[in-house]
């Protein structure tokens, strides 16, 4: 029970947990309620203020429901954490051989590619499961037969 109500950001701490849904598509109704405000704190340790809660909302979890209360958060991406070329521990030793910007595209060059093949050397043969196709027709002719009589 919070006695927090109407505190428009005053930022009273109100313990609670958060757990995610996502977009759960939740309608605003008579078990909804928004003129409490709550801090809570997210699993990455950011402090937010709410002023939903769904309550009485059915949590199915491996066939067992548990009736909670929900609050719930818009996630976003926090992009500052990404990681830079200096936090690679082989690019921060070696920065001359990773620049930060491109000098530009790589030079248009030919590429010279060829398979040596040994002399004397058979090519190799392919699977045995590949049939031609009437080869294949037999083979499925010969099995239906055998399944027919009961093999």
């Amino acid at each position: 029970n919070n006695n927090n109500q109407g505190n428009q950001g005053g930022r009273n701490n109100a313990p609670a947990r958060v757990y995610v849904v996502g977009h759960a598509g939740a309608d605003l109704d008579a078990n909804d309620v928004t003129d409490h405000y709550y801090d809570d704190e997210l699993a990455d340790g950011r402090i937010i203020g709410l002023n939903t809660i769904l309550r009485s909302c059915t949590l199915n979890l491996l066939n067992h429901p548990f009736n909670i209360d929900l609050m719930p958060i818009e996630l976003v991406e926090d992009k500052s954490k990404e990681k830079r070329l200096e936090d690679v521990p082989v690019v921060r030793d070696f920065p001359e051989v990773f620049p930060e910007d491109l000098p530009g595209l790589p030079l248009i060059r030919p590429v010279e590619f060829q398979i040596d093949i040994v002399p004397g050397v058979a090519p190799v043969a392919w699977a045995p499961y590949r049939l031609a196709p009437s080869e294949m027709k037999e083979l499925a002719e010969q099995l239906k037969e055998l399944s027919d009589k009961g093999f």
